[in-house]
């Protein structure tokens, strides 16, 4: 009996790391949300008259740089924290930091209190986004680490199609501080899908089975690294600092995003301004 019990698990694994990317989705997918949804402002008449920034572009604009730059500064400044803390506390923070930002964001009455909120809003996403590949690569073996990357990395493309006309409906039926006080309520989703759902490994994870934590381990380089074997940051640093096809990827992505964020940030204002929508 014992015998059969145990080839009864060997034949069916459970499939938790799914769970997994459907939360990582569900996370993207909100942090994208809480990106778009100043785009919407920037072309909100009464947002821009209350912040006193009404017919002043490079303030506007502002608000759409500070967060970029303090995203990509914490984007890489910041993600050695997630090799101490650990990837499912490390986006906890990134959220908490999201909330507080949100909640500023919601009660500003002030131009300079919203800026305050876009820096801490960039350093938690920027901070947020490379944590979800670290638990790619510590959930799915190599052969199917392409297509998990791929069902959580498609929610920053569908959140901003969902977001900009929801955003311009909440906004012109409720008013422009509703838009900080929905984003920061949906942002308490993948708050509460981290502390419940999610481990940082499968050996620290609940309601997996022998034969899946089999499966994804036969799958890796090499078992997830305990906390006394981690690789020193200048280490890993220095393996892909000199690696000429990782900064092909960089400027890749960068020409990338130019026309990426162009689009999710300016295209509100551009549709109002020269082609006259409401």
């Amino acid at each position: 009996m014992h015998m059969e019990n145990a080839n009864s698990i060997q034949q069916n694994p459970t499939k938790k790391r799914f769970i997994i990317v459907i939360c990582l989705f569900i996370g993207i997918f909100i942090a994208y949300l809480d990106i778009v949804n100043v785009s919407v402002l920037a072309a909100n008449d009464p947002f821009l008259l209350e912040m006193g920034i009404k017919d002043t572009p490079v303030r506007i604009g502002m608000m759409m740089s500070v967060f970029l730059a303090a995203y990509g500064i914490s984007n890489v400044v910041l993600s050695p924290i997630g090799d101490y803390l650990g990837p499912r506390k490390s986006m906890m923070l990134c959220i908490v930091l999201w909330t507080i930002s949100l909640f500023i964001g919601g009660i500003a009455t002030s131009f300079m209190l919203i800026i305050v909120s876009r820096i801490i809003l960039g350093i938690g996403e920027g901070f947020y986004y490379p944590l979800q590949s670290v638990f790619i690569k510590n959930w799915f073996p190599k052969q199917e680490r392409g297509r998990a990357n791929a069902a959580w990395v498609v929610g920053q493309s569908v959140a901003p199609a969902i977001a900009m006309p929801f955003f311009a409906w909440l906004i012109g039926t409720h008013g422009w501080r509703m838009n900080f006080h929905v984003c920061l309520v949906l942002g308490l989703i993948p708050l509460y899908l981290l502390w419940r759902h999610v481990a940082d490994t499968p050996r620290q994870a609940k309601g997996i089975n022998a034969a899946e934590l089999a499966h994804i381990e036969a799958g890796q380089e090499q078992a997830p690294a305990s906390a006394e074997e981690k690789i020193p940051v200048a280490v890993r640093f220095k393996a892909f600092a000199g690696n000429y096809r990782y900064w092909l990827l960089v400027f890749w992505y960068l020409c990338l995003q130019c026309m990426y964020w162009g689009l999710i940030t300016w295209l509100p204002s551009y549709l109002k301004t020269a082609r006259g929508f409401s």
